[in-house]
């Protein structure tokens, strides 16, 4: 007769089983968890001028793409936005300061997400968090993630949002694009 304990792939099936019935969970009950992304529009800068230029866009943002053509979406929690600059020809010294701020489908408020101040270009020439407390010169708005947070808070329909950017450089040339991106995590039903 044999040892049961002693066989080893029933022995490992006896231990995941008790793990299960002790953590209490319940498989097919429990919900999902997705990882979605919406990008904005691409800005394009390309400005030679006399004078520092300053740089006015408003790039849109379907929140709808975080879902990822899913179903059953149960909740949607924000998790992470990230700015980054690519295609640069711009001088690598070169500072910006102003704001991004936020503006929902149906809304006539905007809300400041982020303000900066002697921000260094290169500081985006990788995809970095807003988030991230290293970036000197730069400051989050709880009020404009707040209202980030709120929008997601009913999965369907996500509204369309539109994120201002006003900037203005120390160089008079600037080339580059930017790129605004809300990282999400859906809960879903299974």
């Amino acid at each position: 007769m044999m040892n049961i304990v002693q066989h080893p792939i029933v022995a490992v099936s006896m231990m995941i089983m008790c793990v299960l019935i002790v953590a209490g969970c319940e498989v097919g009950i429990n919900p999902l968890i997705i990882d979605g992304a919406a990008t904005s529009d691409p800005v394009r800068v390309d400005i030679d001028a006399p004078f520092p230029p300053a740089i006015l866009a408003s790039p849109n943002v379907d929140l709808n793409d975080i879902l990822s053509d899913l179903g059953n979406a149960d909740s949607i929690r924000l998790y992470n936005l990230t700015l980054h600059s690519t295609n640069t020809t711009t001088d690598p010294a070169t500072r910006l300061d102003g704001s991004i701020r936020i503006r929902m489908a149906g809304s006539a408020r905007q809300d400041t997400l982020a303000n900066f101040s002697g921000l260094l270009l290169t500081e985006f020439l990788t995809e970095r968090s807003i988030f991230d407390k290293t970036i000197s010169g730069f400051t989050v708005h709880p009020q404009g993630i707040a209202t980030l947070v709120s929008a997601l808070r009913n999965p369907r329909p996500l509204p369309m949002a539109t994120v201002y950017i006003d900037a203005f450089a120390d160089h008079s040339s600037l080339h580059l694009t930017l790129h605004l991106k809300v990282y999400a995590q859906i809960f879903t039903m299974p």
